[in-house]
């Protein structure tokens, strides 16, 4: 894995002021530039405009500076959902490193930071984006411009980013409540209730992470939060 996090490191620099209106998200910006509290393998660069165009520019860099090629593994541009292409490379045998580039179809919340010549999102846009990740509430509309349901996903490194964002950052109730429209909080509320204890206590057994991790803690720590923002919206 240290040469998925070295490769990482490689395609930041050949991305320092050359990405464009792309900016990293995700777990890997949360890792690497806020908490270190866990490896994260995979880059997650976010647009509001985003270009295939530009995609292809920035795959055309990444490629000259690491010497690997590129795959297309996964695209979609239909209409009114959130276009993505993902791209990975080969780094061994037993390791690839995988690259995302995702419309943003959330607002900002707050300017990107910007570090060594790369645009961040801020702390705030993630834990929303988290919260959307988990409870299923991207914003996607179905025929009548309604926001709807998409399953939301169920990973143990999810868990643990709202976790440390709730618990070193700003408490998940307060946040939901002061960010989170109502449809949000019910879906957050939902996540709870309903996702797989079991499968989640495995999967973050299984994260490397710079602390042990306590599973009970966790459960602990979201019941609490969970209680809260249904009490603030009572």
């Amino acid at each position: 894995m240290k040469s998925i996090l070295k490769y990482q490191d490689i395609v930041l620099q050949t991305l320092k002021d050359r990405a464009g209106s792309f900016y990293l998200a995700g777990g890997t910006a949360l890792a690497k530039f806020y908490f270190q509290h866990r490896d994260s393998y995979d880059l997650d660069f976010f647009s509001q405009t985003y270009s295939p165009a530009q995609i292809r520019e920035l795959v055309e860099l990444i490629e000259g500076s690491t010497g690997k090629k590129m795959k297309l593994i996964q695209q979609s541009h239909k209409d009114g959902f959130a276009k993505i292409s993902i791209y990975a490379f080969m780094i061994n045998k037993n390791e690839s490193l995988k690259i995302d580039f995702v419309e943003d179809v959330t607002k900002l919340l707050r300017p990107l930071k910007r570090v060594d010549g790369v645009d961040i999102l801020s702390l705030e846009d993630i834990y929303l984006r988290k919260i959307h990740a988990i409870s299923g509430t991207l914003p996607e509309m179905d025929r009548v411009g309604r926001k709807q349901f998409l399953g939301g996903r169920q990973e143990a490194k999810d868990l643990f980013d709202i976790y440390r964002l709730s618990s070193s950052y700003k408490r998940l109730s307060l946040f939901a409540l002061d960010y989170c429209d109502d449809l949000e909080k019910e879906a957050l509320i939902r996540w709870y209730h309903t996702y797989n204890r079991a499968e989640m206590k495995i999967g973050l057994s299984e994260l490397k992470t710079r602390t042990p991790i306590e599973f009970v803690v966790i459960e602990r720590h979201f019941k609490h939060e969970i209680d809260e923002l249904i009490g603030g919206i009572l």
